[in-house]
């Protein structure tokens, strides 16, 4: 699953919450438990190595989208024209003229066969 910017700032936010209360959750020497209820009914207990494996998640969710953006930008940088003609059409999309759209999906269609050429 692809987390957006969104989704990662949540995580953050619900890391900073819990890590404000670290204390009050799982005590000074942090082997306190915390029992959670399950909608269907079940219990689980969640202790200090879960918060842990949650800050850690949050860090690799935080790393993945950098190395995908850097990928990103290296393609991009690479494929001046193609990402001009992507971000014109996806411009056009978002401002629903479909009229450009399609100008620009034509363009980019037309510069994907004459780079295969």
């Amino acid at each position: 699953m692809v987390l957006k910017n969104e989704d990662i700032n949540l995580l953050i936010k619900m890391e900073n919450l819990i890590g404000m209360n670290e204390k009050r959750l799982f005590g000074k020497n942090k082997d306190k438990k915390c029992t959670v209820n399950w909608y269907d009914g079940t219990t689980t207990t969640v202790d200090f190595d879960d918060f842990t494996s949650f800050m850690n998640l949050v860090e690799r969710a935080l790393q993945d989208k950098q190395k995908a953006s850097d990928k990103a930008n290296k393609f991009n940088k690479a494929n001046k024209e193609y990402h001009r003609l992507m971000g014109n059409m996806c411009d056009a999309k978002k401002r629903g003229n479909i009229e450009k759209y399609n100008y620009w999906k034509q363009q980019l269609e037309e510069y994907k066969k004459n780079k295969h050429v």
